[in-house]
């Protein structure tokens, strides 16, 4: 009879993991041989690579393919902002906010909290 999974029995496993088992991101990625989107590009170029530079373009494609609008601009301008170029970050919220479907509250807060780091 197999034993059910405790609480206790998945943190030792959990502990069991070496430190660059640990050091991966959350979300899985396809592998190199399986089709990827755009929008997975630019997460596994900016969180597997931490390469923002291929992260914005991947992000861009993205977006001009129609894949997942509304999380590829919210990415793409926290990117941006990374990038230092904070202005533009807003400027690209703002130029895509008629095409967010949303929670249009959390939109203008991510617009906010930029346009209060210009100042």
């Amino acid at each position: 009879m197999q034993q059910p999974v405790s609480k206790f029995n998945q943190s030792n496993k959990e502990n069991s993991l070496n430190s660059s088992q640990k050091n991966f991101p959350l979300f899985k990625t396809p592998l190199r041989d399986e089709k990827c989107s755009f929008y997975c590009l630019a997460k596994e170029a900016e969180f597997h690579h931490r390469n923002l530079k291929d992260a914005e373009f991947y992000y861009n494609l993205a977006i001009e393919n129609n894949e997942r609008v509304d999380s590829a601009v919210k990415d793409l301008a926290t990117v941006i902002h990374q990038r230092g170029r904070t202005e533009e970050a807003c400027l690209l919220l703002e130029d895509f906010r008629h095409k967010y479907h949303g929670d249009m509250q959390k939109y203008e807060n991510l617009i906010k909290n930029l346009r209060k780091q210009v100042l």
